[in-house]
Parts: structure tokens; C-alpha cells; sequence
């Protein structure tokens, strides 16, 4: 079984957590269900500056990011003795038996605030993360421990995914809906939700206070 099944196979604890952010959610997504950007009301300044043509969608404090990293270490055995020269400092003789291998393991890098723009996810904790939704190739919700992760696979040289994981598993699904229309174009994206609601007789009025256009 690899690291990832084995994480993916754990579920976080069913408890009921407070949620203050759910009608706030919801009307984002009535927002861009219109073709309109959300106007977000923040306590402060951003931790991050936005590129040119780039809008903020959301962002949310108390997330957790993960990165999968490469460890390697040996097993087997030292042959010889060891010399002890100086306070800290010792020389080993002889060889090893040993055998080096890698492994895979997921590294706790920090808990802060995640946001979504039209262009990017960032991170902002212990480090500023940015990365590029163009250049994200694969999402997937999985549960990481006691939270709801999102998975996210980018095109980089060590194929390594990243997660972000929050406690609330309302919030995770919102993070990867977001995702999605990111990757689309808020306009795509609201032109689909119509198409679909006049299909099923609920066609959605473009008028609207929830946000503002670009």
C-alpha cells in the first residue's frame, strides 16, 4: 500500500465544527454563478500582492499545507569502531553494510491563510506559497489525518502533489468548486450554470447585487 492509499484511507473525526463562513460561501457562488466577482470584506490587507488582471475569489485562514517530500536513509549494519575526538565530533572506522533507500512521507510546512484569485492559489503561514492554476494537472479530495485535504498535482520536475486541508470539509469542497472555475473562467463557468438552469426551467437573472463585474 503506497503513502497516498494509506492517507486517503483515514477519515477525519465526525465532529460538528461551527461554521461562520457559510453564508458567506454561499452567496460567492451565487455571485459567480452570475458571471460577477465576489466583493469580499477582509480584517486587513492581503499577506500577498495580487498580479495585474488577477481577482481575489476567496481566501480563509485556518488551513494547513502539506508537501510530499523524498527522504532517504540506510538500513543494514556499520562495521568498526567509534572514536570519540571532541565534545560532538567522532570518527567511525571501518565500512557499512548498510543499504540506501527513499521514501516518500508528507511534511507539515505551516497553518495560515488560503486564497483563490482568478489566476493563482496562495498560501500565506509560515511560508508564502503561490501556485499557478494554469499550471495545476490533477486536484482530488482526500482526508489527511482529522482534515479535509485538497490534493493538488502541478506540472513541476518532482512530480510531487501539495495539499491544503482545513477542517471543515464545506470549506475543502468550496477550495476545489473554486478551483474549477478558475481553471474555466468565471464567465465559462456562469455561462454553463445558465445553459443548465434553463435546461432545467430555473434560468438565473443576470441582475444582481451579490458582486461586481470585472
Amino acid at each position: 500500500m503506497g503513502l497516498l492509499d494509506f492517507l486517503k484511507g483515514k477519515t477525519p473525526t465526525d465532529v460538528v465544527l461551527d461554521d461562520p463562513n457559510a453564508s458567506v460561501r454561499q452567496r460567492v457562488r451565487e455571485a459567480l454563478a452570475l458571471g460577477k466577482y465576489p466583493s469580499l470584506s477582509l480584517d486587513g490587507a492581503l499577506p500577498f500582492r495580487l498580479n495585474r488582471n488577477e481577482t481575489l475569489l476567496w481566501a480563509n485562514t485556518g488551513y494547513n499545507y502539506y508537501e510530499q517530500v523524498t527522504r532517504r536513509k540506510t538500513l543494514g549494519r556499520s562495521r568498526g569502531a567509534s572514536f570519540r575526538v571532541m565534545k560532538g565530533v567522532s570518527i567511525r572506522t571501518g565500512g557499512s553494510t548498510g543499504t540506501p533507500v527513499e521514501y516518500d512521507e508528507i511534511a507539515y510546512r505551516g497553518t495560515g491563510l488560503a486564497a483563490v484569485t482568478t489566476k493563482h492559489v496562495y498560501f500565506n503561514g509560515d511560508r508564502v506559497v503561490r501556485l499557478p492554476i494554469a499550471k495545476i494537472i490533477a486536484v482530488e479530495p482526500i482526508a489527511l489525518d482529522s482534515f479535509y485535504a485538497v490534493q493538488i498535482t502541478r506540472d513541476r520536475a518532482s512530480g510531487h502533489p501539495e495539499f491544503l486541508a482545513h477542517r471543515l470539509r464545506a470549506e475543502r469542497d468550496f477550495l476545489l468548486d473554486l478551483l474549477d472555475i478558475a481553471s474555466v473562467g468565471v464567465e465559462e463557468y456562469a455561462g454553463e450554470m445558465q445553459d443548465d438552469a434553463v435546461a432545467e426551467g430555473d434560468y438565473v437573472t443576470p441582475e444582481s447585487d451579490y458582486g461586481h463585474e470585472d
